[in-house]
């Protein structure tokens, strides 16, 4: 595999953890929203010092008023810590010193300009510090506007401030200081370190929030360099800027409050700048690689009925570019569930709790100090007693031991104190500045990154007598199996009943899934059952509820074997509409046999992320020729029989397959009339497709997601219509087009691996010998397309060699450009050795040889998406290049002219690899920019099977992942 370099930007991951159940009439709802940064720049290191070079701005404000000189010693620590600031800033940053008194000075370099860093500059920067003397004023207001004038004199992506000071603002009024910060806010982020006694914690305080920086004390010079290196060396790796926490909103529902609670406790519920119909972004600042901060959201929803579920917000992390356009990267949902049970309700996410403590903390010390001054003791004793208590509960020991300098404790556990009579000024305002900073949750056993603590019970933030999060075992990083029971062999008329649970046994193969979301209430699982030949004796969906450190009870579903043969039932597990994993048991049925047991089946619950907006139809085809039709989203809809109108699906399909196929082949004489009039022909072949294709049940179902509906995937029965080709429309209500050409529309096969990223390591291209003339060109474009970083692997012309690829595990992408020949009887491309068909792909598929590479396949060649009966299965290219495990699959559903089929090909992998779109989007651009080709229908002709949201990753880059 190639070693893939980590980008300079980070990536970005959200997790919401909450405990989403209501009780009836409840409203408001609680989340704690983790967002991590990872693959960009480390905080605390340079990993590339030239890549690092231009990308930041410092200017450092040292307070020079009056006061700096009583004693002369905080003017001396003032200096220290700027040349400790002024050494941290790398080669080839920009910087500036500006000198703070009633006025704002330039100390270096002067003229309104940045120097930049580097052995001289740094030299006579502290050269320069050496001239700075107190006496004058305090204006900080007026130092922060001169500072951001000097840092948007260079362009440059990160800009920040370093104020030290010692006193408070005397010369400016508090309304002329907010000014200020309203102006610098979202333009520079700013650090506040005070010096010596005389200082208003409460000030600096509102400084460094208002600018999404830290605030922090200088007491000993060693550790103040120490302090104040660290600051410069993390703020100029960071390599995102203007980073957002964008909240979606349905109507009704209100945001209360967002507040960051790790690492600092800072309100951003008044900062938030609207970003759309019901959307808004809070503003976060920048950041690097290793960092993680925590958010404190609280809605209030609308009141609702026992058993309803709605999406409370949609969260995501937005970056803002220069041209003011905002990219989302990545997202996490926050839902609102009612019920009856007071268990489920009552019980409170350890996080959400945890830092509901934190905030009470920081309130109940601000309290006690500010009665410790005014005189009032009875008020400071409580307060303050409070404080211990809370910080003893939560982990604080910092605030523990800062807590012990100014009172005596006397029971931690009750809050029992009394004030010491004697507190220095340093103990005060250290307490006072620290009571912001937070510490994480405690972790509890078992727990990981993406799991869930178990939740507690009783009022967040009260009656904390022991540390949040321990209450019980984790269960965030349990694998999790799916687990069936079914004889292996009975007569006909004999009821085979089939048992199902959920089990957190081990087993040999898969992955186990990671972060499933279970509460103390449980996570409720879809459980269907597919059984053809069999008679159903009762409902074959059931939910299943999995609880947090043990295994499921038992499903049953009741089955009775009917006519002789092998039989093959699947049971399938969703949640919230997402495909969780599989597993098939056969029964044979022989007159005069006895019932044998089977062997339990188990199968690995595979890690699947939900992508907000991503919608799965599940289409399933019973033994009386009926389909079911089931819509699964956040919410989960029931499933609708359905026998198509036209009949037999196979002979409607070809029909409408030999129309666009005659529609292609003319398309290109077609003047602008036919043009318009073979548009409108496809629209009403899409429109009749959509009434008499599609239950009516599940097209309402449709349009109630249609708002927030991302993507669709359609799982299943891949040939009973062609997907691309619906044009929704019903009354009122019509999307903007075809279904392909308004959403990503892609397809996964049952046993297809969800694939987040495309590793295009190589590239390889199947070309034999009688391949269409363009076929050259489609490869020469391509490889430019690719560039030198992608291993070229060649042009394929035999059938042994494209097998052995495949069998030895391909890496990246395998492209044909080839004709293949399609009928009833079969598939295949000639090669020169003879011909290849998906049969060649058996061994592949059944040993998995592309599950550690999952490669990108496209498949440019005529009716490459199409499937035909093999024994009990359908066999095709798609499926059988999938479960082998490719990541990816891309074919045709008709033949498709060569040039419309090179120019598909060009602009998906432009979109694809140039420009980082996702699958899904990748291949909607390509087709609309095919569409209006004149006339010709091969827009529409593209089959997708993979996830929408996976992206490509090509050496030198990384594919980022929600």
């Amino acid at each position: 595999m190639a070693q893939f370099l980590r980008p300079s930007t980070p990536q970005f991951a959200v997790d919401v953890h909450q405990n989403a159940y209501l009780p009836e009439g409840g409203r408001e709802v609680d989340a704690i929203v983790t967002v991590t940064a990872t693959g960009g720049p480390a905080a605390g290191a340079h990993p590339h010092p030239a890549a690092s070079a231009q990308h930041a701005a410092v200017a450092i404000m040292v307070d020079c008023s009056g006061s700096m000189g009583h004693p002369p010693a905080k003017l001396h620590a003032a200096r220290a810590a700027a040349a400790a600031a002024i050494d941290a800033v790398p080669d080839r940053a920009y910087f500036a010193v500006v000198a703070g008194t009633q006025h704002a000075t330039e100390v270096y370099p002067g003229g309104g300009t940045l120097a930049v860093a580097d052995a001289r500059t740094r030299g006579e920067a502290k050269w320069a510090l050496r001239t700075l003397s107190a006496g004058g004023g305090t204006a900080i207001g007026a130092w922060l506007r001169l500072a951001d004038r000097l840092l948007h004199s260079a362009d440059v992506e990160t800009r920040h401030g370093l104020l030290l000071t010692d006193g408070r603002n005397e010369n400016e009024s508090p309304e002329d200081l907010r000014a200020a910060l309203d102006a610098c806010a979202g333009r520079f982020t700013c650090h506040v370190r005070a010096v010596g006694t005389d200082w208003a914690a409460q000030e600096v305080d509102g400084i460094a929030s208002a600018l999404l920086g830290s605030a922090g004390v200088v007491t000993d010079p060693a550790g103040a360099a120490d302090d104040i290196t660290r600051v410069i060396t993390q703020v100029t790796d960071r390599g995102a800027v203007d980073v957002a926490l964008r909240l979606w909103t349905p109507v009704g529902t209100e945001t209360v409050f967002v507040r960051q609670v790790l690492p600092t406790v800072v309100d951003l519920t008044g900062r938030r700048m609207e970003a759309g119909p019901r959307a808004g972004d809070y503003p976060t600042g920048s950041w690097g690689g290793g960092e993680q901060r925590d958010y404190h959201v609280r809605l209030r929803v609308p009141a609702a009925d026992v058993g309803l579920e709605m999406l409370a917000s949609r969260v995501s992390l937005v970056t803002h570019a220069s041209d003011d356009s905002a990219h989302p990267t990545a997202r996490g949902l926050i839902r609102a569930v009612w019920t009856d049970d007071p268990a489920a309700s009552a019980a409170i996410d350890p996080r959400v709790a945890h830092y509901t403590g934190q905030a009470e903390l920081a309130t109940a010390i601000q309290q006690g100090l500010d009665a410790r001054r005014a005189g009032d003791g009875a008020e400071a004793r409580a307060r303050l007693g409070r404080a211990v208590q809370l910080a003893g509960a939560l982990g604080e020991d910092g605030i523990s031991r800062l807590l012990a300098r100014v009172v005596d404790v006397v029971d931690a556990a009750t809050g029992t104190v009394r004030l010491k009579p004697e507190v220095a000024d340093t103990d005060e305002l250290t307490l006072e500045t620290s009571s912001t900073k937070t510490v994480r949750v405690v972790p509890y056993p078992g727990a990981t990154s993406h799991g869930d603590a178990p939740a507690q019970h009783g009022p967040p933030g009260h009656g904390l007598p022991g540390r949040p999060g321990g209450g019980g075992p984790g269960h965030g990083g349990e694998p999790r199996f799916l687990q069936a029971e079914l004889v292996e062999q009975a007569p006909p008329g004999r009821e085979v009943p089939l048992h199902v649970r959920v089990t957190r046994g081990s087993g040999d193969a898969g992955v186990a899934l990671r972060g499933f979301p279970v509460t103390a209430a449980g996570a409720r699982l879809l459980i269907t059952v597919h059984a053809p030949g069999l008679l159903a004796l009762g409902d074959l969906q059931q939910v299943l509820t999995v609880h947090p450190g043990q295994d499921s009870h038992w499903l049953q579903f009741g089955l009775r074997t009917m006519k002789p043969g092998l039989h093959t039932v699947t049971v399938r597990a969703f949640h919230q509409g997402t495909f969780l994993g599989e597993l098939r048991a056969q029964v044979s049925v022989q007159p005069g046999t006895p019932a044998r047991d089977g062997l339990p089946r188990t199968a690995p619950l595979t890690s699947l992320a939900f992508d907000p907006g991503e919608v799965t139809l599940q289409v399933l085809k019973g033994a009386d020729g009926a389909y079911s039709f089931q819509l699964l989203s956040e919410t989960t809809y029931a499933p609708e029989s359905f026998r198509l109108l036209a009949g037999d699906s196979q002979g409607a399909r070809e029909r409408i397959y030999d129309e666009l196929r005659r529609t292609a082949a003319a398309a290109g004489q077609l003047g602008g009339t036919d043009q318009h009039a073979a548009r409108r022909r496809l629209v009403n072949l899409g429109v009749q497709l959509w009434a008499t294709a599609v239950p009516d049940a599940v097209r309402r179902q449709f349009w109630e997601e249609a708002g927030h509906v991302t993507s669709l995937t359609v799982l299943g029965e891949h040939d009973v219509v062609p997907w691309e080709l619906l044009y929704p429309l019903d009354g009122h209500q019509e999307g903007d087009g075809f279904l392909a050409e308004w959403l990503p529309v892609v397809r996964r096969v049952f046993g297809q691996d969800r694939v987040r990223e495309l590793p295009l390591s190589s590239a390889a291209f199947v070309v034999p010998p009688g391949s269409p003339p363009e076929a050259e060109r489609e490869v020469l474009a391509l490889r430019a397309r690719l560039g030198a970083a992608v291993t070229d692997g060649g042009t394929l012309t035999r059938r042994a060699a494209v097998s052995d690829l495949i069998d030895e595990g391909l890496h990246g992408l395998l492209h044909f450009a080839c004709h293949n020949s399609f009928t009833s009887a079969g598939s295949h491309v000639t090669m020169a050795d003879g011909p290849f068909d998906p049969i060649d792909l058996a061994y592949a598929t059944h040993s998995g040889a592309l599950r550690t590479t999952h490669p990108l396949i496209f498949f440019n060649a005529c009716r490459s998406a199409g499937e035909i009966d093999w024994f009990s299965t359908s066999l095709g290219w798609a499926p059988q290049f999938l479960r082998a495990g490719a990541g990816a699959f891309i074919g045709t559903l008709w033949p498709v002219r060569s040039d419309s089929a090179l120019l598909f090909a060009d602009t998906f992998y432009a979109q694809l690899v140039t420009e980082g779109r996702s699958l899904g989007q990748a291949s909607l651009n390509a087709r609309r920019a095919l569409r209006d080709h004149g006339g010709d229908p091969t827009w529409l002709a593209y089959a997708v099977y993979g996830s929408p949201a996976a992206r490509a990753a090509t050496p030198g880059t990384s594919a980022p992942r929600s």
